[in-house]
């Protein structure tokens, strides 16, 4: 009976770790929506290999918007045009996940096929990039 207290305690501090993870989220990120599931809501049971689940609405999307740039913080790590075009395969990849294979078109999904690798190596430079910069914005708190 000791070892399902101790189990349900711990459960207990994950939930409330995972909720001071999801005020950080919102506060200091500004995400809107945080979920938290599995085990630590008692979703299934709770033993001493569960982990935390969390899953942030829209994180792809708030992820681009911080890689571009802080004024005054830190230079962009993509920039802007960069960002949009992977918007559109984000785009793109919600409806694939989400929709039937007949409802894609050809028409639309061409110039991403076509930009995949030109997408790619931009990314690749621009990230390389940003480590030139490094020493200049450890500091500023990401």
């Amino acid at each position: 009976m000791e070892a399902k207290h101790n189990a349900i305690l711990s459960q207990t501090e994950a939930l409330v770790i995972a909720s001071k993870c999801a005020r950080v989220l919102k506060e200091r990120f500004s995400v809107r929506k945080v979920y938290l599931f599995g085990s630590v809501t008692g979703e299934s049971p709770w033993h001493d290999r569960s982990d935390l689940d969390i899953a942030v609405e829209n994180w792809h999307q708030l992820l681009l918007q911080q890689m571009e740039e802080k004024k005054d913080v830190r230079p962009a790590v993509i920039d802007r045009a960069l960002s949009l075009r992977l918007l559109d395969y984000l785009k793109f990849r919600h409806r694939f996940r989400h929709t039937y294979g007949d409802e894609l078109l050809w028409e639309k999904l061409r110039p991403l096929a076509e930009g995949v690798f030109e997408t790619f190596e931009q990314l690749q430079a621009q990230l390389a990039n940003i480590t030139h910069h490094a020493p200049r914005f450890t500091h500023c708190g990401y």
